[in-house]
């Protein structure tokens, strides 16, 4: 048998980068702290966003209101095209009016579809919005142990960057991956599925 020197590597590692902008409010977790799947490392207070979402969630109630305003006026208009029809044929009113009727008729079904988009449009947002809060909670992406941390509570993080230091590096131990460089001189002698024994100094 050859004794070669070689390195133990976590089958899965990633490091974790802000998705949010903000200062860092709470850690929940520290160096070494076994976590799982979706389980919270931190929370990044970003009170911008928190301010745009609820006035947005305010204008969508508001654009709910105005929506329903629009469909009673159209109702309204609709019904009062119909009466000015048959009013028409008995003679009591003049076609010019019942033909201004019917145009304020269409108009107020525009105002309805106008008033729909609005508000798919101010809801949207809103999603928007709230997909960045839930940013601002840092989660665990896998199961596994907390090797680095780069962040202290109050620290400015800032979004999608990538350059500076990682707020956690979670390692996924519980499976290891063994790397070893085999010499040219040795590599003759290797073939896939060779049994090797591992050995650590420190064990």
């Amino acid at each position: 048998g050859v004794t070669l020197p070689g390195s133990i590597l976590a089958v899965q590692e990633t490091q974790i980068h802000p998705r949010a902008s903000g200062y860092v409010r709470a850690l929940r977790v520290d160096l070494g702290d076994a976590v799982t799947a979706g389980q919270v490392l931190a929370v990044i207070d970003n009170p911008e966003v928190d301010q745009e979402l609820r006035q947005v969630q305010s204008a969508v109630a508001q654009s709910r209101a105005a929506l329903q305003q629009a469909r009673t006026q159209r109702e309204l208009a609709r019904a009062e095209a119909a009466r000015y029809g048959t009013l028409v044929a008995s003679g009591f009113v003049s076609r010019q009016e019942a033909d201004a009727r019917r145009a304020q008729a269409d108009v107020s079904v525009a105002n309805v579809s106008a008033a729909e988009a609005a508000l798919a449009s101010t809801e949207a947002n809103v999603r928007r919005l709230q997909e960045l809060v839930s940013f601002a909670t840092v989660r665990a992406p896998f199961e596994g142990t907390i090797t680095a941390r780069g962040v202290e509570v109050g620290q400015l993080v800032t979004a999608g960057s990538t350059a500076g230091t990682a707020m956690f590096r979670v390692s996924k131990t519980d499976v290891v991956r063994v790397m070893v460089s085999v010499p040219q001189a040795y590599a003759p002698g290797v073939r896939v599925g060779d049994a090797a024994t591992v050995r650590l100094r420190e064990y």
